[in-house]
């Protein structure tokens, strides 16, 4: 199978910087603090306006990318389905904020030695480069990105975070971490 997978929330677990981070950041600002607790995007979970949000990503984006951990065991896994004869394609938007992005992925993915097939960046389309690639499945944790690729026919393994709605639909898993990656993916190469 050919495998789709995003990197922020995903691969690499920014999604804890970026959500202390605009905490902070709305107490320095005399924010009100959260108002819609199950939105990921920090613009609308604070009800920022954009010179907000934008002064939030100069502030964070790029030490989040550099400093955020790989998710726990995401690297043996994606090695393991290597073995198994499965390949991996990351599709990322990063590099559309900035494009230092691209670098310090390319930096990351080779200092923890994980090696993918291909990698598309900049990428605000991912359903059509999930048709472009042949992509079997997806692995990606934005709702809205799930729900357009799902609708179109591409399964996803929705990497659910703890503030996200949940999905109820035939070609979408919810998981929370890479040992139900494993077994989903599995389970979908039987088929």
């Amino acid at each position: 199978m050919i495998i789709g997978i995003d990197f922020d929330g995903v691969l690499f677990d920014t999604e804890s910087f970026f959500r202390t981070y605009a905490e902070i950041f709305d107490i320095m600002h005399n924010g009100t603090g959260m108002v819609a607790c199950d939105e990921l995007r920090a613009e609308k979970s604070y009800a920022w306006g954009k010179d907000m949000f934008d002064e939030y990503i100069q502030g964070c984006l790029l030490e989040s990318e550099k400093k955020a951990q790989i998710m726990p065991y995401a690297k043996e896994i994606i090695d393991m389905l290597i073995s198994e004869g499965h390949s991996f394609v990351g599709i990322s938007s990063r590099g559309i904020l900035d494009k230092e992005e691209i670098e310090i992925t390319k930096e990351r993915l080779k200092s923890e030695g994980i090696v993918l097939k291909k990698i598309l960046f900049c990428q605000s389309d991912k359903l059509k480069a999930c048709l472009d690639e042949k992509v079997d499945v997806m692995i990606e944790d934005f709702y809205d990105i799930v729900d357009k690729l799902s609708d179109n026919g591409i399964t996803c393994l929705y990497f659910k975070d703890i503030v996200t709605k949940s999905f109820e639909k035939d070609n979408v898993v919810e998981v929370k971490n890479w040992g139900e990656v494993y077994r989903a993916i599995l389970k979908l190469s039987k088929n």
